[in-house]
C-alpha cells in the first residue's frame, strides 16, 4: 500500500492534502505517513456508507413510484366509479324529463285533436246547415219564378 502513496504514482490529490494540512497547522507530513492510511481507510468506509446510502435511496425511490402506481390506479378505478355513477344519475334524470316531456306532449296533442274534432265537426254541421239552406232558397227561387 505504501507504493500506491508514493508521489511517483501521480497522485496530485494527495500533494493537494500535504498542502492543506501543511498550511492549516504548520506540519508537514510524506506519502508513508501512517495518516494517509487512516485516511485511506476514512475514504473506503466513506464510499461503501455512500454506496449503502445509494442503494437505499433507490430502493425509497422504487418503493415510491410502486407506490404512487397503485394510488394512481386506484384513483383511476374509483373516478371511473365515480363518473359511472353520474352518468347513471344523469341517465336517470334524463329518462325523467324525457317522460314528463312525452306526458305533457300527449296531453298537448289529445287536446289538439280535440279541437280539431271539434272544429271539424262544427264545419261539417254549418256546410249542413248551408247546403240545407240553399236547397230551400233554390226551392223557393223556383217556385217564386214559375
Amino acid at each position: 500500500m505504501a507504493e500506491e502513496l508514493k508521489p511517483d504514482n501521480g497522485v496530485p490529490e494527495m500533494r493537494r492534502l500535504i498542502g492543506k494540512v501543511a498550511e492549516r497547522h504548520g506540519i508537514r507530513i510524506d506519502f508513508s505517513d501512517p495518516a494517509f492510511y487512516v485516511l485511506s481507510l476514512n475514504e473506503f468506509a466513506l464510499e461503501e456508507s455512500t454506496r449503502t446510502i445509494a442503494e437505499s435511496i433507490r430502493q425509497a425511490a422504487r418503493d415510491f413510484e410502486n407506490a404512487a402506481e397503485n394510488v394512481q390506479g386506484r384513483a383511476g378505478t374509483f373516478l371511473a366509479q365515480q363518473i359511472r355513477e353520474s352518468i347513471n344519475a344523469a341517465r336517470l334524470q334524463f329518462d325523467r324529463e324525457v317522460s314528463e316531456v312525452t306526458v305533457k306532449t300527449s296531453e298537448k296533442l289529445s287536446r289538439l285533436h280535440q279541437i280539431h274534432a271539434k272544429f271539424a265537426f262544427h264545419c261539417a254541421v254549418a256546410g249542413l246547415i248551408s247546403g240545407a239552406l240553399l236547397l230551400v232558397v233554390g226551392i223557393l227561387i223556383g217556385l217564386s219564378l214559375r
